[in-house]
């Protein structure tokens, strides 16, 4: 498609604020960096019309005459939330460069780790450690300056896009249990990577030195930004989208459940292959004698076993946790 994806916000045409009835939400951080990985764990909502977000963006972009940076994570809540747009905004006029995925199963049933790595030769796009996209050359080095982080739920007019947005869709939320940012250091990250951790946040508190809230709106976008409906909650970041009357949230925040299981470890005594899959994966490092066992990503058992090959034909296509000793993997299952 060939409209705006994010056009963010701070355009004079569109200072009139609560002028809408439906009202979204959006956080910012207050510093900017540039390159780095930038992960974050969150749940996405569901509902035609209605969009949930991370994306990177060179503040004053929107400026008349202004030179635009922005990359953007936009998962589609239409047709049960399983495809998201990747898009790297740069120039003026504005150059898009956009892709559809579909990892397989619906990002609004359970919590997924998005990862976002920008460095001056590539942009590369992960659910669950699997690349959807990876781009190298091009706008990737008109990506030249700072740019802050920004997390987002919004209704989008565009039906071709988006699908038909309904009120009856809403209440609807983005669950983010965190997100970290690792500094790009070539030859020197952790780990052996070309990235050093710097930060992460656990929405323990809303971090007021760190972000603040959006309280304005742009053209194409059905709601208002409005600080009622940022909301943290239990240890969660909650970004709601609701009708003007009934802003923020009260209820449960939904359990990551990969952490019910085991937390997933960067330090494993075991690696699996191949990943993504299609009939079989090979536990490198077991013997005959190792046990294993399998879930889906809402924690449910599916299968257990013993020895070094897991056979998954039986399998739909998706995500999936492989549970071996103390370790936890993520699997991709493919037709």
């Amino acid at each position: 498609m060939k409209k705006p994806s994010i056009l963010i916000c701070l355009s004079l045409l569109v200072m009139v604020l609560y002028a809408k009835d439906y009202k979204g939400a959006e956080i910012y951080s207050k510093s900017s960096w540039k390159y780095g990985k930038i992960e974050m764990r969150m749940m996405m909502a569901k509902g035609d019309g209605l969009l949930s977000t991370f994306f990177t963006y060179k503040n004053g972009s929107e400026l008349s005459g202004a030179f635009w940076e922005e990359i953007d994570i936009e998962v589609f809540g239409k047709e049960n939330a399983e495809s998201f747009q990747s898009n790297i905004i740069t120039n003026n006029p504005k150059e898009m460069s956009e892709e559809i995925h579909s990892p397989g199963y619906s990002m609004g049933d359970a919590y997924h780790t998005y990862t976002l790595e920008w460095t001056p030769n590539y942009v590369a796009w992960y659910i669950d450690g699997v690349e959807m996209r990876k781009t190298t050359g091009g706008q990737v080095a008109d990506l030249t300056n700072s740019q802050s982080f920004r997390m987002n739920i919004w209704a989008a007019e565009w039906v071709d896009w988006v699908g038909t947005f309904s009120e009856a869709s809403l209440p609807a939320y983005q669950f983010v249990n965190w997100i970290s940012y690792s500094a790009y250091t070539p030859g020197e990250g952790d780990n052996g990577t070309d990235f050093t951790m710097d930060w992460k946040d656990e929405f323990d508190t809303f971090n007021s030195t760190r972000w603040a809230t959006a309280n304005w709106t742009f053209d194409g976008n059905l709601v208002d930004f409005s600080p009622q409906n940022v909301v943290v909650k239990d240890g969660y970041l909650v970004l709601a989208i609701t009708e003007s009357s009934e802003t923020g949230y009260t209820g449960t925040v939904p359990t990551d459940v990969v952490n019910g299981i085991t937390n997933l470890s960067s330090e494993n005594k075991f690696t699996i292959y191949p990943n993504p899959a299609t009939s079989k994966i090979i536990i490198d490092g077991a013997d005959n004698l190792t046990e294993w066992k399998v879930f889906n990503i809402q924690g449910v058992q599916l299968q257990e076993g013993k020895g070094e090959t897991l056979f998954i034909h039986e399998l739909k296509k998706g995500a999936y946790i492989i549970q071996v000793g103390e370790t936890s993997l993520l699997f991709m299952k493919q037709d």
